[in-house]
């Protein structure tokens, strides 16, 4: 179980962290890798609801700039993954740790995408969503993603189980 809540004290650098004892790297939302051929992998759990809530299918680590999680591998065997972490040294690092990632384990394509250039203000998704040509960044994105959605049938590959539910996925 990974259980997380947000800092509201400000103890930690970061937005989001682990209870004590029930935190791993995981993927967030799992289900949006799992439904499309093509995602966007963002920093943060903020970033990927903000993205999906735009309707861009977005996921994200739930361990910071630099996780990763060789559990969930399999999750990005040929997809089309867009990479927009956050414009800062973190992101930056993180970014380029993940897209060595992605090459290493065969993803049809891997697109690092720097939707800041030119934006002063804008660091990451949420950022992009409140300015008006962060929104036009962003919208672009969604038309390059927009219907690549994995079917779902009712025969499984029993090859690949989810580390999550330990239920088999489907074959491409």
């Amino acid at each position: 179980m990974n259980v997380r809540r947000h800092d509201w004290q400000g103890r930690s650098r970061g937005k989001m962290v682990n209870m004590k004892g029930c935190g791993t790297v995981r993927i967030f939302p799992e289900q949006v890798l799992i439904r499309n051929l093509k995602v966007l992998l963002v920093e943060g759990e903020y970033d990927a609801i903000v993205g999906n809530q735009l309707g861009i299918p977005t996921v994200t680590w739930t361990g910071g700039a630099t996780a990763w999680n060789s559990d969930f591998d399999h999750l990005f065997e040929g997809k089309i993954v867009f990479l927009s972490y956050d414009d800062d040294a973190a992101g930056q690092e993180g970014e380029s740790l993940v897209a060595n990632k992605l090459r290493d384990i065969e993803s049809d394509a891997v697109e690092v995408n720097h939707l800041y250039i030119g934006l002063p203000d804008c660091k990451d998704i949420t950022d992009l969503s409140q300015c008006k040509n962060g929104r036009i960044a962003l919208s672009r994105l969604k038309e390059e993603l927009r219907g690549w959605p994995v079917p779902i049938t009712d025969s499984p590959s029993p090859s690949k189980i989810c580390p999550t539910c330990k239920r088999p996925y489907e074959k491409k």
